[in-house]
């Protein structure tokens, strides 16, 4: 997808210096079919940078509450909406909607949309995720 590719190349290296560039692995990313709807996840692949799916977003955030977000300035200035109660923003996962033509996202107050909304929306954000390697630090502690 472009978000994919855009993280993968412009994102990741305007974001992370070389340094840091260099600790974000990459990894195997399952694309699990949607659990409830059976909408194709489309191909396993292999990035640094993703979005989490639906089962992940459950997993790494256990509540709605932990969930919701605010968008950075950028992201506001990129025209990220922003709901005028609670001053959260939508981002979207990984996952597939309902068909093809929708991904799973998170809403304004955190609860996940397994249904998805249309892949044409452009006013949810991204909020990537990664993994970080540490084993090639130099140790500073004796």
């Amino acid at each position: 997808s472009s978000i994919r590719s855009w993280l993968n190349s412009t994102f990741i290296n305007s974001a992370f210096s070389t340094e840091e560039r260099e600790m974000i692995p990459s990894i195997l990313v399952i694309n699990d079919d949607h659990p409830t709807y059976g909408t194709n996840g489309g191909n396993n692949t292999t990035d640094r940078i993703f979005l989490l799916s639906i089962e992940e977003a459950n997993n790494y955030s256990l509540s709605d509450s932990a969930r919701a977000v605010k968008a950075t300035a950028y992201a506001v200035s990129q025209g990220v909406y922003v709901n005028s109660e609670n001053g959260n923003s939508w981002w979207w996962l990984r996952s597939s909607g309902i068909s093809s033509y929708y991904a799973a996202s998170v809403n304004t107050d955190g609860h996940i949309i397994a249904n998805g909304i249309s892949v044409n929306d452009n006013i949810s954000g991204v909020r990537p995720a990664l993994w970080i390697d540490f084993s090639n630090l130099e140790s500073t502690n004796p």
